[in-house]
């Protein structure tokens, strides 16, 4: 997330961070799903992102509150001076967004109509089908059709990618995998020989390793990526043991990109 810093400060407002329907987790659910639908309409990240973490958390509770939006807006707008990024024409369209996006059913502009299908694609946690007709972008529809499909998480990527390499994975305390030899814990690094993270912005994934490893497995030239001094090593200490080589895999990605990774990660598993 581009703004973390705002995030966290918005997660505090008491009562409506909190909620199980209305709160933190289905604010990022729709910036995910807004990051997907924005990839095929162009609608600017950052109002994406706003809106995802403003539209609820005006609510003074998790049944009929019409208001809750025209509260949000009116928050954000009296915040201006703490937005400076977003472009006047873009943060009227932020407002407007807000302000609306429970009453008002379809829109001819991208950002909004990005930013409502977003929302609208997680009402299955209400026990509510996303309706395609109810979207107002061919990508929401496509994904209300697919039962509310949102972006490949992390979690089901790394599942996917150890089931292809034949290897096992490990979550590690940050938002980070871990990939490793054996399902047991071993001395040092648990058999570990590569790590997975999440770029959401870029929609995609980055599997790192050791260059080293890269190289005995004659894997290194098909990287996207060389990385000095990667990890546990210290730069200062590096002496090519700690370069890493890096594999990116776009989001949902089954083409080179994946098979790719999936025979160099392979090669390295068997050395």
């Amino acid at each position: 997330m581009q703004y973390d810093g705002l995030w966290k400060e918005v997660s505090k407002k008491e009562g409506s961070a909190s909620s199980p329907i209305h709160g933190l987790t289905h604010w990022r659910r729709v910036f995910e799903n807004g990051l997907m639908i924005a990839r095929e309409t162009g609608a600017n990240i950052d109002l994406v992102e706003f809106f995802a973490l403003f539209h609820d958390s005006c609510r003074l509770n998790d049944g009929k509150d019409p208001d809750h939006g025209r509260r949000a807006a009116d928050w954000v707008a009296s915040m201006r001076s703490d937005l400076p990024d977003i472009p006047e024409d873009l943060f009227q369209f932020l407002l407007e967004a807000l302000r609306d996006h429970t009453h008002v059913r379809y829109t001819d502009n991208i950002h909004i109509a990005t930013c409502w299908d977003a929302d609208r694609l997680d009402l299955d946690r209400v026990g509510t089908i996303p309706d395609p007709d109810y979207m107002n972008t061919e990508i929401g529809r496509i994904m209300a059709r697919n039962g509310g499909f949102i972006m490949e998480a992390l979690e089901k990527f790394v599942e996917r990618l150890i089931g292809s390499i034949g290897c096992y994975s490990h979550k590690c305390e940050t938002e980070m995998y871990s990939l490793k030899k054996n399902d047991k814990n071993m001395k040092g690094r648990m058999g570990v020989f590569a790590w997975v993270k999440e770029l959401k912005r870029d929609d995609k994934f980055e599997i790192s390793t050791y260059k080293t490893m890269g190289d005995e497995a004659n894997v290194s030239q098909w990287s996207d990526k060389t990385v000095p001094g990667m990890h546990f090593v210290a730069k200062h200490k590096d002496k090519g043991e700690g370069t890493g080589i890096v594999f990116y895999v776009k989001r949902g990605g089954k083409g080179h990109d994946y098979e790719k990774a999936v025979r160099s990660l392979r090669a390295i598993l068997l050395k």
